[in-house]
């Protein structure tokens, strides 16, 4: 397996820790952190990319845990 570094500028982040079996629960979310985290706490995307953390074990185990890194700015 080849890995591939991406150098990303500092930046603010809202991290959100998920529990739950993949894809069904990144979908959802995924969903609310658009539809509902972002309209009600004042901040919108940054133009950077999104980062994803994986951790080892079951994907599928409704115990399974990752994050996602969105990063922000104030609007």
């Amino acid at each position: 397996m080849s890995r591939v570094e991406l150098e990303v500028a500092a930046q603010t982040w809202a991290v959100f820790e998920i529990t739950g079996s993949l894809p069904s629960a990144m979908k959802d979310i995924g969903g609310r952190i658009f539809s509902e985290w972002f309209p009600t706490m004042g901040y919108e995307h940054a133009k950077a990319p999104e980062i994803e953390w994986y951790s080892n074990g079951d994907m599928g185990s409704a115990a399974y845990k990752r994050e996602i890194w969105i990063p922000i700015v104030k609007r």
